[in-house]
């Protein structure tokens, strides 16, 4: 319910960059379309990528930025808590996508509570983010069709983390809940740890004699073996032994090796 930290995120599920440059992000926060914003020239998406549109920030920074991902601020308007339509538009006024998101109907307008432990907030104002459910994403960008596409309120969710997850996937109650694997989803309350993922641990040290390609996680595994030095002479490693060696070794001539 901060208006400073009001947005909406725009994602490339396609398998190429796209260009942006001279799209429009329309909002109707004052209850017509207006035009809130032209991206730059020279913009792209990135297959994958998530690029966050924001609301002015306080004290001349612009809030969500500094994140690793595109920020861009609305020029005119904002995004209502009871719900609005937005669109973008390519620059000739072609709509790429739109929808009209509400806080009644088949949209997510209130929280969730198991014996007295809220699990979701209330969307609308309490906290959470409405979110295009990720598991219906991933069906639409397979063979889900017509149903599954983010213009009907069913196919969203309350964000299971206060303030949603700018710049990054969707948060899902789906997954691994085991804080060791590599895949560790902390919202699972609807785990499945059949799914889990360990192949992220391993021997990270490139010059390990076991080294583990694509490990992101060092599990103190390394092994190291003595490297045989065919010139012990070439003190200053230039693969020659010549004077410059031997500068090296008079000018620490007699300090004391501890």
């Amino acid at each position: 319910d901060d208006f400073n930290w009001e947005f909406c995120e725009l994602y490339n599920s396609g398998d190429l960059a796209a260009d942006l440059s001279g799209y429009h992000f329309v909002n109707s926060a004052v209850g017509a379309p207006q035009l809130g914003l032209v991206f730059p020239a020279g913009t792209s998406i990135a297959a994958g990528e998530f690029v966050i549109v924001t609301v002015a920030g306080g004290g001349g920074a612009l809030n969500y930025s500094g994140n690793g991902y595109q920020v861009f601020e609305l020029e005119l308007g904002n995004f209502s808590n009871g719900g609005e339509a937005v669109s973008l538009e390519d620059a000739w006024g072609n709509v790429v996508d739109a929808v009209t998101y509400s806080s009644s109907g088949l949209w997510p307008g209130t929280g969730y509570s198991i014996l007295g432990s809220i699990l979701i907030g209330d969307p609308n104002d309490g906290g959470p983010s409405l979110e295009y459910i990720p598991e219906i994403l991933e069906s639409y960008m397979g063979t889900g069709g017509l149903a599954t596409d983010n213009e009907f309120g069913d196919n969203w969710q309350a964000s299971w983390v206060d303030g949603g997850t700018p710049g990054a996937p969707n948060s899902s109650a789906f997954g691994c809940n085991d804080a060791s694997a590599c895949n560790y989803n902390p919202t699972a309350y609807l785990a499945s740890n059949d799914v889990c993922d360990y192949d992220c641990y391993g021997c990270t040290y490139p010059d390990a004699e076991n080294f583990t390609n694509g490990a992101l996680v060092d599990d103190g595994s390394c092994t190291f073996g003595a490297t045989a030095n065919d010139c012990p002479s070439d003190i200053n490693g230039d693969g020659v032994v010549s004077t410059g060696d031997l500068l090296v070794f008079l000018s620490a001539f007699g300090e004391i090796c501890e």
